[in-house]
């Protein structure tokens, strides 16, 4: 997946997909969030999301 294709509902999706694997609690499933969301922030530093 590109960094462009990105969206909110990849977003909401990918917390509902750990949320339903068997041993991720709410505290887990929101580190992950977390942590994509800060990858998410050093690529828009990064200036590497492209807009074409």
């Amino acid at each position: 997946m590109f960094l462009s294709e990105l969206s909110y509902k990849f977003i909401i999706d990918f917390g509902r997909f750990l949320k339903y694997q068997e041993s991720m609690g709410n505290n887990t499933v929101m580190k992950h969030i977390e942590r994509l969301r800060k990858m998410i922030n050093l690529a828009f530093l990064l200036k590497l999301f492209l807009s074409y």
